[in-house]
């Protein structure tokens, strides 16, 4: 890596942090010499700074497309989303929408914690009963891996048998 590629990467981000505030574990850095070090505090920088904009271009990206959405009647709309004139699938920027409209608009998910997220699985957690999307949300925030079969699985369970329920909890 370069001087002027370094001098780029310890730059300082949004919250006024730099690769000097990285915190690496002993393990990690156990026999480096200081050097190796400094360049893997501006690597874990560069990756936590763009993981975070990452989930800032998804959550920006839904709320594009849920704009443009209001301001189109159905046809319109799908006539849009059919046109290829997006850089995405059709199913990414329906599911993007739906996530939006259902619940990220009004979630405090952070920016970084979307980028684990599918945007199917963001879709689909829209379908969730309250109770259920706030348990989802939550494992979200608390950085546990939430996958599309999983929001699927509680959205039977929401909407199904209360002894199913039961069952399927009691199998997880």
């Amino acid at each position: 890596m370069s001087d002027s590629q370094l001098a780029t990467l310890s730059t300082i981000n949004d919250s006024g942090l730099s690769a000097d505030n990285i915190i690496l574990p002993a393990s990690a850095t156990e026999g480096l010499k200081p050097v190796q070090v400094t360049v893997m505090k501006e690597t874990v920088f560069a990756v936590n700074n763009n993981t975070r904009l990452a989930g800032e271009l998804l959550r920006s990206t839904a709320a594009s497309l849920y704009e443009l959405k209001q301001n189109l009647v159905n046809k319109q709309w799908m006539s849009f989303l059919k046109s290829g004139a997006l850089p995405i699938p059709e199913k990414q920027a329906r599911d993007l929408c739906a996530a939006w409209e259902g619940w990220l608009r009004d979630s405090d998910v952070t920016d970084g914690d979307l980028v684990n997220i599918g945007t199917r699985t963001m879709a689909k957690i829209k379908s969730l009963e309250p109770a259920e999307k706030k348990r989802v949300i939550k494992k979200i925030k608390a950085g546990d891996k939430v996958t599309e079969k999983d929001v699927t699985i509680n959205t039977v369970m929401s909407k199904g048998d209360g002894g199913l329920k039961d069952k399927i909890t009691q199998l997880q």
